[in-house]
């Protein structure tokens, strides 16, 4: 949960700025990339924490 605190502050400062003069396009592909690194970190999380598993029942 720790990794996901600066990336919140992050999405919000980015909004913050957006809001002032930017495209709504910008927001969309920021969210999106955000939102898919996180996937992809959840993702290599769970399948190195069941490798682990499956080696230590080796």
């Amino acid at each position: 949960m720790l990794l996901l605190f600066p990336e919140f502050v992050l999405a919000c400062l980015f909004l913050f700025l957006i809001s002032h003069r930017l495209s709504w396009f910008v927001i969309f592909i920021f969210l999106g990339r955000s939102i898919t690194m996180m996937l992809l970190s959840l993702f290599c999380r769970m399948h190195s924490l069941c490798m682990s598993v499956s080696a230590s029942e080796v």
